[in-house]
């Protein structure tokens, strides 16, 4: 038998220069549990959200993840086909963004203000306008229970013609879900 084990090295260990290239398997790793993904979960939907007002409104971007340790972080990933239109008459107008744990209704992640997730200042008549935007957050639920997150918008100005939508069009938002281990 070629095999060298550790009984011939006096420390115990082997250095790095004695071991082959793909040689140390997933499974032969223990001990990494420190910003190590613990799990994956996702969603995909193309069911379009409209909203009017300044208040935030759900989205139908929304999942859920049951983390594996209260020591746990998880990571937000949300992609969302975007759309708002000018109120008549006014100059410019925006959409807010925002992410809530709906346990304890937390807000993990927001714009202070509408205008700062997505905003346009025109002076030509009604247009609307469109953009694809990622937002991402990190978020410590100290549990092991089920933890849901909802996308959440909002329009800057409201009234006669103003509205915000998620989806727009019935393309396509993403929220993306990782368990980190702390």
């Amino acid at each position: 038998d070629d095999a060298i084990n550790s009984e011939h090295y006096t420390d115990g260990s082997i250095d790095t220069a004695h071991i082959g290239d793909s040689q140390v398997t997933a499974a032969k790793v223990t001990g990494l549990t420190t910003g190590k993904i613990l799990q994956v979960q996702s969603m995909t939907t193309s069911t379009q959200t409209e909203v009017t007002s300044t208040s935030f409104s759900d989205t139908a971007i929304r999942d859920s993840i049951t983390p594996s340790a209260t020591s746990s972080k998880i990571m937000i990933i949300i992609t969302d086909s975007c759309q708002y239109f000018n109120k008549p008459g006014s100059n410019d107008n925006g959409m807010g963004f925002r992410i809530k744990r709906t346990s304890g209704d937390v807000t993990v992640a927001a714009d202070n203000q509408p205008y700062e997730g997505f905003y346009h200042s025109t002076a030509t008549g009604d247009p609307n306008f469109r953009q694809h935007m990622t937002f991402t957050a990190i978020d410590s639920p100290n549990t092991t229970s089920s933890v849901e997150y909802v996308h959440q918008i909002n329009v800057y100005r409201s009234g006669n013609g103003a509205k915000a939508r998620s989806v727009h069009d019935s393309n396509r938002g993403n929220m993306i879900l990782l368990e980190i281990g702390a």
